[in-house]
């Protein structure tokens, strides 16, 4: 989905470098919560651990030297995680910039692997 705005939220995050991810990388278990009020557990590891936790955090710009989009592609389409594409235009006379900033639209939450097992069984 995408909007047109004027200006992103001041805690929009840009990441430039993988130091600017969360550092966690390991198995991390997190309920999804969508819209309709169904849940589902999903398990993630590495570089899309990261960047959902980066999206639970604040949004995010696209444009990244990282390659964000490929991962943000995996949890939309791979685990049906919500994500927003909202697009911004600043006018500066003769030049027009357009960007995007991705924005977490699903209820997401952290939970220890003891509570997610149990979910499961």
């Amino acid at each position: 989905m995408t909007q047109e705005q004027k200006r992103p939220s001041p805690n929009t995050c840009w990441i430039m470098s993988s130091r600017d991810l969360p550092r966690k990388r390991h198995d991390g278990w997190f309920r999804v919560t969508k819209a309709d009020g169904s849940e589902s557990v999903i398990v993630l590891r590495k570089r899309k651990r990261q960047m959902l936790e980066a999206l639970m955090r604040s949004h995010v710009y696209c444009a990244s030297p990282v390659r964000l989009s490929d991962v943000v592609n995996l949890l939309r389409h791979n685990y049906g995680i919500d994500i927003e594409t909202v697009y911004f235009e600043e006018d500066h006379g003769d030049d027009v910039t357009r960007y995007g900033v991705y924005v977490l639209a699903d209820k997401v939450e952290y939970i220890e692997r003891r509570a997610a097992l149990e979910v499961a069984a």
